[in-house]
């Protein structure tokens, strides 16, 4: 299994480019391109994509990518809070189809798009259900003209009723394959999971157990560690979760794709080589186990 990280690790360290070289240095095959910080505003540290050569600005940055060697694993849509009116909003909407297309650019297989977060998911489910058909809908044509398939991922959000991380859309498995099996249904082979293994401790179970249900809809990961409590996207190994026992199941599943690192490491440039050497270690042995 090849290994990867999201680049949005080295965000507010240093540009886009000289994070692809350190990832590469570090030892990984593949980068996530995460698109956070790059096209929620204008206010934003990179702004290549905000303009309307931003179709030529991700050939550049493809080139750039080859040449280093790394493939791009997965793109990230931005995590914007998507609002109830998401396809009359004049700017969730349009980044939204302007990431299928920039991650279609880059060779990405699979583009993760983040469920809609309004209103609130207990007493709400199946309004969330009918919403989210709808909204994933209207993106399924660009990514069938793209050639690209748009990963459902396993979320949890903040419930105020526990003051800790709740149920949210597709947080529970049967749910995902629920969302999975009526979106392909309506636009056949275009759904797939993106698996979270933070998050379902947090809130259901365990990972390896939604790695199991799951199955063979699973395209893409995103790994990372925590302490039971809080979404804490720590390195593997950092936390209390058997990372044992995900690979066993994601090797009983014939998983192939990406052992994709998501994890939130705040050092200072100097640092980040050999941070991400760590980083690349371990991700390497439980990808490999």
């Amino acid at each position: 299994m090849k290994i990867a990280v999201n680049s949005g690790i080295l965000n507010r360290v240093c540009p886009l480019e000289e994070s692809l070289e350190l990832i590469k240095a570090a030892g990984f095959d593949g980068v996530e391109i995460s698109l956070d910080r790059i096209m929620k505003g204008p206010d934003d540290w990179d702004t290549r994509f905000q303009g309307e050569n931003y179709l030529d600005e991700a050939r550049k940055l493809k080139k750039f990518i080859d040449e280093l060697g790394l493939e791009v694993a997965q793109v990230c849509a931005p995590s914007a809070k998507f609002r109830a009116d998401y396809y009359t909003n004049p700017y969730s909407y349009p980044m939204a189809v302007r990431s299928i297309e920039i991650a279609a650019e880059l060779g990405a297989p699979v583009i993760i798009i983040k469920p809609i977060d309004r209103p609130a998911y207990f007493g709400n489910e199946e309004k969330l259900f009918e919403t989210s058909m709808d909204y994933y809908g209207r993106f399924a044509p660009i990514a069938e003209r793209c050639g690209i398939k748009i990963a459902l991922e396993n979320v949890c959000a903040f419930d105020f009723r526990r003051h800790g991380p709740g149920h949210h859309i597709c947080s529970k498995p049967e749910e995902h394959i629920r969302y999975l099996t009526a979106l392909n249904e309506a636009y056949p082979d275009r759904f797939v999971a993106c698996m979270d293994m933070g998050e379902p401790n947090l809130v259901c179970g365990y990972a390896e157990e939604n790695i199991r249900a799951l199955g063979s809809r699973i395209a893409c990961t995103h790994v990372h560690d925590n302490h039971y409590r809080k979404n804490d996207h720590c390195i593997p190994g950092h936390g209390v979760i058997d990372f044992h026992a995900i690979s066993e199941a994601l090797k009983e599943i014939g998983y192939e794709g990406y052992y994709t690192l998501n994890c939130a490491v705040h050092l200072p440039r100097e640092l980040m080589p050999s941070a991400l050497s760590h980083m690349a270690t371990v991700a390497r042995y439980f990808a490999e186990k």
